[in-house]
Order: C-alpha cells, then sequence, then structure tokens
C-alpha cells in the first residue's frame, strides 16, 4: 500500500470512528486534563488516534507516539513522561480484554 493509500485510509477511519474491529472505549471517569469527559474530548482522540494507525498495519509503537502528541497537543501544560503514563493508562483500560 502506498504512503498515499495509507493517508486515506487514515483520515477514512478517523472520520468514521472505525478502528481495526476492536471496541476501544473511553472511560467514564477522566483523569489528566482536569476536565469531566463530558467537557474534554482529548482521551477519544488519543484512543481514535491509536486505533486508526493500528488499524492500517502501523506497529503499536508508532501508533502510541502519534497518541502521545496527540495528548500533548490538546495538553501542553502536562510534561512529556505525564502525557506518556496517561496514554498508557487509557490505552490499558481501552484493550483490556472483557471478561
Amino acid at each position: 500500500m502506498s504512503l498515499k493509500d495509507e493517508r486515506a485510509q487514515f483520515t477514512r477511519l478517523m472520520h468514521n470512528g472505525r478502528g481495526a474491529g476492536r471496541s476501544i472505549q473511553v472511560s467514564d471517569g477522566h483523569e489528566g486534563c482536569g476536565y469531566q469527559l463530558a467537557a474534554c474530548s482529548c482521551q477519544e482522540a488519543v484512543l481514535r488516534v491509536y486505533d486508526a494507525l493500528t488499524a492500517i498495519g502501523r506497529d503499536d509503537v508508532a501508533a502510541f507516539k502519534a497518541a502521545v502528541r496527540t495528548y500533548r497537543a490538546r495538553h501542553p501544560e502536562h510534561s512529556a513522561q505525564q502525557a506518556c503514563d496517561q496514554v498508557a493508562d487509557w490505552l490499558a483500560d481501552a484493550l483490556e480484554p472483557m471478561s
């Protein structure tokens, strides 16, 4: 798949909210940005970026880095380590197998 095709597929996935066939859920609580979930959509955006990139075949590390960049763009007041920790927590919760 060409880079142009990958970009087009990524754009479609981001706009359609579809991912790699797994359901990533946004949690009820929203830690990290200081806003209530209803007032801030950064968790949803972060998870959507990760899911869309993995759906087009990007490796987990690249998808994680993009998710962290998305978080930091929305919350520049947080350090890189805080952003990594928050994104990792959200991904761990979202990708946890449902029992």
